[in-house]
C-alpha cells in the first residue's frame, strides 16, 4: 500500500506524504531552503544530520511548522507580482511546485511523528503542525485565487504568444495544475469559496481524527495455554504475560491473522476477531458519517452529483459507472469460483468449525483456508516460514531487486529517528546515489498498524539531467521474535514486503522535473501496479530457491514444497476477489451520497457480495476501513490496478524475471516517468497494445 496522506488540497490524489530522509543536507531543510536562488535546489549530499527533520519536543514541531510556512510563502510570493506578459514557466509554476515540495517534505515528516513515535505528547503536536500545515496550503495553494488567476494567465500567453515550447511533461503539469484549480471551486462567488474552504479544513481535522483513532485503538484479549492449541510455542511465548499468568493477544494485523489461521480454539478465534473487528469503535462511526457528509456537501457545491463523481474524475476509470461496470464484471467471474470452493471447504471442516445455517462464522474463514492447503496440498505455512528468516530473507529479496532493476544497496545498519530500531537502505544506480529507504519492521504501540509506503523527499530530475535523490519509508509490523530468536516471515509476509519496496523502488527511481509528479504521484487507481506487478516474482521457483535458506539446515525451500505452493496458488481467490469486490463496492457506495447508515450499508454489501459467511453483528469493521480515509471511493483500485500488474508480469516473464534488459525498459518506459505522464500511455508505451484482462484472470484460475 503507498500510504494517502490525509489532505483536503488540491494535490490529495497525487500521493504526497513520503519517507524519511537519511541523505539530507539538513541546514538546507531547516534553514537555507531558500538561498540566494529562490528556484534552484541544491544538489542533496550524503549526511547523516537527518534527525533535524523530526523535533523531539513540542515546542520543535511548532517552530519547524512556522519555517515551513514562512519558506513556501517565499515561493509563493514570487509568483503573484509578475506582469501578466512577461509570465514563462520558469517564473509562475516553477515556484509553485517548489512551494509544494517545501509544505510536503515537513508535512510528512509531521505525519511519520504521528503514526509512528511513541511519546505521546510529541505524536499529539505533530498531529497538529499537520493539521495546521494542512489549513495553510488550503488557503495559501488550493483556494489561493490570485495564483489561479496568475497561473491561467501564464496558460492564455502560451497559447497566444507562443513564446516558449513546453515539453510533454510540462504540459501534462500545467494542465494538471490548472484542472485542480477549476475543480476547488474558484469560479464560484465568494460565499461559496468560502463555505468550500471550510469544508476542506473540516474534512482534513476529520480525516486526522479518523486515523489517528485506528492507530490508538489497542484492543487485547487474555487467554490460557490451552486455548491456544494449535499454535507453536515459539508463537506462544512471543506475547505478553498479565500478572495472572494469561496470555495477552493483541491485535496486530500479522499476529491476528497467524491466530485465526492456526487456533484450534473457537472461542479464542472468535474474542480476538471481534477486538480486531472492533478497532475504533465507537468513536469511528460518528467521524464516518461527518467524513461522508462533508464530503457530499462539498462535492455538491462544486458542482457535481457526489463525492465518487468529483474524485474518480480524476482516475483512469473517470466515473462511477465505469467502476460499477468494472466491479460487475470482477463479481460474475469471481462468484462461480467462489461456491466451487465453498463446496469443497465443507465437505472437510477442521476440529471447531461448526457451520450457521450452512454458513462460516467469519473468525472460521482463515483456518478453513488453512487447513484445507495443510491436508490437500501439504502447504504448511508455519514450517514453511523456517526457510524464511529476516536476516537471510530480506537481503536475498534486495538481492533480486539489485539485478532487475540494475540497482545496488548499501546496508546502513540500525538508525534512530523517530524510533531507535530503524534499518536504512542507500540506494545507487550505477553508480549515483539514488536515496534512502528506511524499514520500520516491527508492531508497537500507537504505530501505524498496516504495510505502507511513505514518501517525504521526493526524487527529481533537474533539466540539465542532475538526479537529486529521494527518501522513503516502509511500515511494516512483522511478528517480533522472543529475544535471542530469529524472526521467520510467512510467505504473505515476504510478499508483504516485496510489494511495499515496490513503491519506494519506484518513488526513487521515478524522479521527474516536478515534485508534485515525482515517483509514486499517479493516479490513485494505478499507483498500486507496479508493486503488485512485483508480488508475481514470488510465485516463481527460482525466486522463491533464491530468498530462502532455513533456520537450521541453511537449506533453500525444497522443490516438493514450491511444487504443492504453487498447485494451492488458487485455493480461495474466488472468495478473495469478492472479498476485495465488497470493500470496493463499500467505498464507492459510501461517497455515493444519499446512502444508508454506515453500518447498514457496510451489512448490506458484505452480505449481498459473501453470502455464504455469517453476518455478525459485532462486525464494526468499517471503522477500522483506514482507506475511506485516504482512498475515499477509490478503494477499486486494487483491483483495477492488478489488471494491469498481470498483463505487464505476464509479458516480462517472457524476458526473465532477472533479466536487466526488460528491467531497464521497465524503469524507462514506466517507472521513471513518476506521476507525469498519463498511465495509459505509460501501458501502451511498454506493452506495444491496448491492455487485456486475459492474465489476470488467468492467474486466478478463473
Amino acid at each position: 500500500m503507498n500510504i494517502i496522506p490525509r489532505r483536503g488540497h488540491m494535490l490529495k490524489a497525487l500521493y504526497v506524504v513520503g519517507a524519511v530522509l537519511l541523505f539530507f543536507i539538513s541546514a538546507y531543510i531547516l534553514l537555507n531552503r531558500t538561498s540566494s536562488s529562490i528556484i534552484a535546489r541544491p544538489c542533496i549530499s550524503q549526511l547523516p544530520q537527518i534527525h533535524d527533520l523530526f523535533p523531539t519536543t513540542e515546542g520543535g514541531v511548532d517552530d519547524m511548522v512556522t519555517a515551513t510556512i514562512a519558506r513556501t510563502q517565499k515561493f509563493l510570493d514570487q509568483i503573484c507580482p509578475i506582469d501578466d506578459n512577461l509570465r514563462t514557466f520558469d517564473n509562475t509554476l516553477v515556484p509553485f511546485d517548489r512551494a509544494y515540495e517545501e509544505l510536503s517534505i515537513t508535512q510528512s515528516a509531521m505525519y511519520i511523528l504521528s503514526v509512528g513515535s511513541s511519546d505521546e505528547k510529541l505524536r499529539k503536536a505533530a498531529e497538529k503542525g499537520y493539521s495546521r500545515l494542512e489549513e495553510y496550503a488550503i488557503d495559501a495553494l488550493l483556494l489561493n485565487e490570485k495564483l489561479f488567476r496568475a497561473t491561467l494567465a501564464y496558460q492564455q500567453r502560451l497559447e497566444t504568444e507562443k513564446h516558449e515550447s513546453l515539453s510533454p511533461e510540462r504540459l501534462y503539469f500545467l494542465d494538471k495544475i490548472l484542472k485542480e484549480f477549476k475543480r476547488s471551486g474558484l469560479q464560484l462567488s465568494k460565499e461559496k469559496q468560502e463555505r468550500v474552504r471550510a469544508l476542506k479544513k473540516e474534512l482534513s481535522d476529520l480525516q486526522i481524527a479518523f486515523d489517528t483513532n485506528i492507530s490508538a485503538s489497542r484492543r487485547t484479549i487474555e487467554v490460557s495455554k490451552d486455548e491456544l492449541k494449535g499454535l507453536d510455542d515459539g508463537f506462544i511465548n512471543s506475547f505478553k504475560r498479565s500478572e495472572n499468568g494469561s496470555y495477552i493477544l493483541t491485535v496486530d494485523q500479522s499476529l491476528v491473522s497467524r491466530v485465526l489461521e492456526r487456533c484450534l480454539v473457537e472461542k479464542t478465534r472468535k474474542n480476538l476477531y471481534h477486538a480486531y473487528m472492533q478497532r475504533a469503535y465507537p468513536e469511528n462511526e460518528k467521524v464516518l458519517e461527518q467524513i461522508l457528509a462533508v464530503s457530499d456537501e462539498l462535492a455538491k457545491i462544486l458542482g457535481y452529483t457526489s463525492s465518487a463523481q468529483y474524485t474518480l474524475e480524476n482516475q483512469m476509470a473517470k466515473n462511477s459507472e465505469r467502476v460499477d461496470e468494472f466491479l460487475d464484471v470482477m463479481l460474475k467471474r469471481a462468484y462461480p469460483k467462489a461456491q466451487k470452493e465453498l463446496e469443497l471447504f465443507l465437505k472437510d471442516l477442521p476440529p471447531s468449525v461448526t457451520l450457521k445455517d450452512g454458513k462460516i462464522q467469519p473468525w472460521d474463514v482463515p483456518l478453513v483456508y488453512e487447513w484445507y492447503k495443510r491436508k490437500h496440498f501439504q502447504v504448511d505455512e508455519t514450517k514453511i516460514a523456517e526457510y524464511f528468516p529476516l536476516d537471510y530473507t530480506l537481503p536475498a529479496l534486495l538481492k533480486v531487486y539489485e539485478e532487475f532493476f540494475g540497482i545496488c544497496f548499501t546496508n546502513m545498519k540500525k538508525i534512530h529517528l523517530w524510533y531507535d530500531d530503524l534499518q536504512a537502505y542507500a540506494v545507487y544506480k550505477k553508480g549515483h546515489y539514488r536515496g534512502m529507504i528506511i524499514l520500520d519492521l516491527f508492531p508497537r504501540p500507537h504505530k501505524y498498524t498496516h504495510a505502507g509506503y511513505v514518501r517525504i523527499v521526493p526524487a527529481l530530475e533537474e533539466p540539465d539531467g542532475r538526479i537529486l535523490p529521494g527518501v522513503g519509508v516502509l511500515f511494516l509490523n512483522f511478528t517480533a521474535s522472543m529475544p535471542g530468536q530469529p524472526t521467520l516471515l510467512k510467505r504473505s509476509e515476504v510478499r508483504t514486503f516485496f510489494h511495499e519496496f515496490g513503491h519506494a523502488i519506484h518513488s526513487l527511481l521515478g524522479a521527474t522535473e516536478f515534485a508534485t509528479t515525482s515517483g509514486t504521484a499517479t493516479k490513485q487507481d494505478f499507483v498500486e501496479m507496479p508493486s503488485q506487478m512485483l508480488e508475481q516474482w514470488l510465485w516463481d521457483p527460482q525466486i522463491l530457491k533464491a530468498v530462502s535458506s532455513h533456520v537450521t539446515t541453511k537449506e533453500p525451500l525444497p522443490d516438493e514444497i514450491i511444487k504443492n505452493c504453487i498447485a494451492s496458488k488458487h485455493v480461495g481467490t474466488g472468495d478473495s476477489m469478492l472479498r476485495q469486490i465488497s470493500f470496493a463496492r463499500l467505498s464507492l457506495d459510501y461517497y455515493l451520497g444519499g446512502q444508508k447508515p454506515v453500518e447498514a450499508l457496510w451489512r448490506s454489501v458484505t452480505e449481498r457480495i459473501r453470502p455464504y459467511i455469517v453476518s455478525d453483528p459485532l462486525n464494526k469493521g468499517y471503522c477500522s476501513f483506514v482507506h475511506l480515509s485516504g482512498y475515499g471511493p477509490n478503494y477499486y483500485g486494487y483491483l483495477w490496478s492488478e489488471v494491469f500488474a498481470l498483463d505487464l508480469f505476464a509479458q516480462i516473464k517472457q524476458h526473465g524475471l532477472r533479466n536487466p534488459e526488460i528491467g531497464a525498459k521497465y524503469v524507462n518506459e514506466v517507472l521513471s516517468k513518476g506521476g507525469g505522464t498519463d498511465p495509459e500511455e505509460l501501458l501502451r508505451t511498454f506493452l506495444g497494445r491496448e491492455p487485456s484482462t486475459d492474465a489476470f484472470f488467468k492467474d486466478l484460475g478463473l
